[in-house]
């Protein structure tokens, strides 16, 4: 049974997997084993039968399997299903977290659009080093699910300071605010167009009053609020994320 969602018909039963492989018309793409694991045992595929691949920047392909065993799985191109379409640059910055809260906020930032990731040191940080290549296996997974057509970066720790300084000195950072006489963020966001975006999240004990004072001062920080109750660091993640979604994006 298949069920419309916006302008995308969503199937229960398409497989979708990433590869890292140019994908063009009859190409020829050998998949890994936990992906022929996948398909042939928890699945039951077998040659013959589709998928669907994409690789960040050639679109959704259809493919036929030509050989499926624990050895090799060997897939072809066979049409391109949807085009690659360039993904608004959101940026989510947040304190790493102990797992499995960081699981959880890695994938469903991927859910909700997000295309990097970067790790902020504050002051307040208990959790200093994050695992990149298990976080991009999450955000893989959830990127295959959600029928994004890309995965977003994980970039490594950085502190606070010298992300405001440097890499995002261009961009408009809603920095989620855990004070009084903040404007709620549905209301801030209110009639706002113009981007790139960073929305930061602090630790689970918050920004320490220096961190707070800082962002206050710069030109480009939007203070904001998500209601009257302290919410986990995960938790105002996703919350912080779909209102802007809501907002500005694609919701």
């Amino acid at each position: 049974m298949m069920t419309t969602r916006g302008t995308m018909a969503f199937d229960p039963n398409k497989i979708r997997l990433y590869v890292d492989h140019d994908l063009a018309n009859g190409a020829s793409v050998q998949l890994s084993r936990d992906q022929a694991h996948y398909l042939g045992t928890v699945m039951h595929k077998k040659a013959g039968d589709q998928v669907f691949l994409f690789n960040g920047h050639d679109g959704e392909w259809a493919c036929d399997i030509l050989h499926l065993d624990q050895k090799e799985t060997v897939v072809r191109a066979t049409h391109q299903s949807r085009p690659q379409q360039p993904a608004a640059p959101l940026t989510l910055m947040f304190a790493p977290l102990k797992h499995p809260a960081i699981d959880f906020l890695v994938q469903k930032a991927t859910e909700l659009g997000v295309t990097d990731l970067q790790p902020v040191l504050t002051d307040h940080t208990t959790t200093r080093r994050i695992n990149s290549d298990h976080l991009g296996s999450i955000a893989m997974e959830a990127a295959e699910q959600c029928e994004r057509l890309d995965i977003p970066t994980i970039h490594d720790p950085k502190d606070l300071m010298g992300l405001l300084s440097g890499d995002h000195a261009g961009s408009t950072i809603i920095y989620c605010d855990e004070g009084d006489n903040v404007p709620g963020m549905l209301t801030a966001l209110k009639g706002l167009q113009s981007g790139p975006w960073v929305i930061l999240v602090g630790p689970e004990r918050g920004f320490s009053p220096t961190e707070r004072a800082t962002l206050r001062d710069q030109d480009n920080v939007m203070a904001v609020g998500l209601g009257p109750r302290i919410l986990r660091a995960d938790t105002a993640a996703v919350a912080a994320l779909t209102m802007f979604q809501a907002s500005l994006g694609d919701m």
